[in-house]
């Protein structure tokens, strides 16, 4: 199945993509795509292993796209890190294929082949397509809204503003 790593390798090479001009500091990768340090130490080398990323180190350095975003696969970053895979089977019941585990199986088969191969038709240049004005769809973020009465379970109090 999809892993938080895949998801944080996918937004590296997204934010990669967006950019045209040279290399990219991790501190910035982590800052842009929202990404940890800890698993931005996994994905990075993975990346590059894979030829999905070129490397620099020293003044200067960082990290690029080895390619041209429209010749990466949303695959190629994704396999680079892992790949889809069907839970492993942990439970006895699961480990002896069961009769009556053998249809979910086959859904969590089938569902994993529809997601390879929307992966395997997709670029990266596809999702960081610019929206009207030109700002990158990959910068966007969705403002997080605040569930309602959450300032009471936290305490906060509202400051009043007087005129």
């Amino acid at each position: 199945m999809h892993s938080q790593i895949s998801e944080y390798a996918l937004r590296v090479a997204a934010c990669l993509a967006t950019r045209e001009d040279g290399y990219v500091a991790a501190f910035e990768l982590i800052k842009r795509a929202s990404v940890p340090r800890n698993y931005l130490d996994k994905v990075l080398p993975a990346l590059n292993s894979a030829g999905v990323i070129e490397t620099r180190r020293g003044f200067g350095g960082g990290h690029r796209l080895a390619r041209d975003p429209a010749d990466i696969t949303l695959s190629d970053v994704v396999d680079a890190v892992g790949s889809l895979d069907r839970v492993k089977p942990t439970t006895a019941a699961a480990q002896r294929n069961e009769p009556w585990l053998r249809p979910l199986r086959s859904c969590v088969d089938e569902s994993i082949a529809a997601a390879t191969h929307v992966l395997e038709r997709r670029s990266l240049a596809d999702i960081v397509r610019t929206d009207a004005a030109g700002a990158s769809i990959v910068e966007a973020r969705p403002i997080r809204r605040a569930a309602a009465g959450a300032k009471a379970k936290t305490g906060a109090k509202r400051k009043r503003v007087r005129s």
